[in-house]
């Protein structure tokens, strides 16, 4: 019985040592694929909604989760505006300086109400800068959108100027123009990046 259990014991040893050499060149093999993003890649969202973090005004409703991209996953906003809210949307800090670049990228599709969607940048002092884009949030198909750095103005904070080291990108769906209704919808955006 003795020789048996310590057969085992150096079975199981020599088990565990395969398993982590195993592990070991799995882990080299991921890092040699060369399956880093790019620089210019804020999110690709193959790991949607993680990452983002939502923001609403009172008495809205608001879910974020992985929705269907163009290729893949992308981040999805369900959403209603209940009776008194104006504005909903997620935010996520861009972990690099973006002043080498012209502007941010991404994609929209939405379904529902007519609403305006907005895009801003906040400083690191609070200082936000924004744009209402020209498209609104119940297009049924994938539109592309650009936003050029330029194009945002000064809305409220200590600082007029923006800085464009790491800052904080929010993404709103907003009741901001006399066409917008409010009321429920699906907003899903798809690959943030910068481009030159």
């Amino acid at each position: 019985m003795k020789k048996l259990v310590k057969a085992f014991c150096c079975f199981a040893g020599l088990f565990m040592l395969v398993s982590l050499a195993s592990a070991d060149n799995a882990v080299s093999k991921k890092a040699d694929t060369g399956l880093s993003k790019p620089d210019n890649i804020v999110d690709d969202m193959s790991a949607a909604p993680i990452g983002w973090t939502k923001e609403k005004d009172r008495g809205v409703t608001l879910t974020i989760a992985a929705g269907t991209g163009q290729k893949g996953k992308a981040l999805e906003l369900s959403y209603n505006f209940g009776d008194e809210g104006n504005w909903l949307g997620v935010r996520k800090r861009i972990v690099q300086d973006v002043s080498g670049y012209k502007g941010i990228r991404f994609a929209v599709r939405g379904d529902g109400k007519v609403n305006s969607i907005q895009v801003k940048l906040e400083n690191n002092n609070s200082s936000n800068f924004g744009v209402v884009l020209p498209i609104k949030s119940n297009t049924n198909t994938w539109s592309p959108v650009d936003v050029p750095f330029s194009s945002l103005e000064y809305l409220w904070g200590d600082s007029q100027d923006l800085s464009l080291n790491k800052p904080l990108l929010h993404i709103a769906v907003v009741k901001k123009e006399s066409d917008d209704e409010g009321g429920s919808g699906t907003l899903v955006i798809d690959k943030i990046e910068l481009y030159k």
